[in-house]
């Protein structure tokens, strides 16, 4: 199996911020995700990707959420689609629904409390996360917590487990040490970048990755485990709220 077999999401909301730390908790909790900033954007996404659900604003710079998911009904287009917007009144909700939303969650929002509706939507349509990834020997369990190296369990503290899980849902990406740290943290900051190094120093330790091919260091931008190494996604079930929101 290989990263395509990841269920797909695509955000399409104007607020680069709100867009881009949802594409990443997502990402990370298992998701494959594509952002776009307006319905345009939006709409020619959907129709490349053929996502398995979309989180859509529904004020959007070149139109209305609304409009862009009733224009995607009217093409034959079932993907599964969940409002996101600050207006909360029940005609809002209402028309939501009417023009063929399957949820409505307003601004602000909880994202443990956006990820059990997404978990719940796709369970309805049989699709699901990846919850273990495995990259050659290593295999890390998002379910169990869990990493092994040929078999073997590897002893890992809580926030090496989030760096090694950030990397590896970013596989084929070059991680930058602010976005790992966003990543695996959830903050913006947490002080000094080289905290960072220490990590990545630990897990190569750990899983025995001397020469630096595995957790591969991209001078001047950050670190990387390549889309060419070998990767193959197990899928278990629906996604843990803790580890969606951690």
């Amino acid at each position: 199996m290989t990263s395509s077999d990841q269920p797909c999401i695509v955000v399409v909301d104007d607020d680069d911020n709100l867009r881009e730390m949802l594409s990443t908790a997502l990402h990370f909790a298992g998701y494959r995700t594509f952002g776009a900033r307006s319905a345009g954007e939006g709409l020619r996404l959907i129709q490349e990707r053929t996502p398995d659900l979309v989180v859509l604003d529904v004020q959007l710079p070149d139109g209305d959420g609304f409009d862009l998911c009733r224009g995607l009904r009217e093409r034959g287009i079932t993907t599964p689609v969940i409002f996101l917007t600050a207006r909360d009144q029940s005609g809002d909700v209402i028309a939501g629904f009417t023009d063929g939303g399957d949820d409505y969650v307003t601004k602000p929002f909880r994202l443990a409390e956006l990820s059990l509706r997404i978990t719940a939507i796709l369970r309805r349509t049989g699709a699901g996360p990846v919850h273990v990834l495995r990259v050659g020997d290593v295999v890390l369990d998002q379910l169990k917590h869990q990493v092994t190296m040929g078999g073997h369990p590897i002893d890992m503290t809580p926030k090496e487990f989030d760096v090694l899980r950030y990397l590896l849902a970013n596989r084929g990406r070059v991680m930058s040490k602010a976005q790992i740290i966003q990543g695996a943290w959830q903050v913006e900051h947490v002080g000094d970048e080289s905290l960072v190094e220490t990590y990545i120093s630990r897990l190569r330790t750990k899983l025995a990755d001397d020469d630096a091919s595995f957790i591969r260091t991209v001078r001047g931008r950050g670190y990387a485990i390549d889309e060419d190494t070998e990767f193959e996604p197990i899928v278990l079930g629906g996604p843990a709220a803790e580890n969606a929101e951690r």
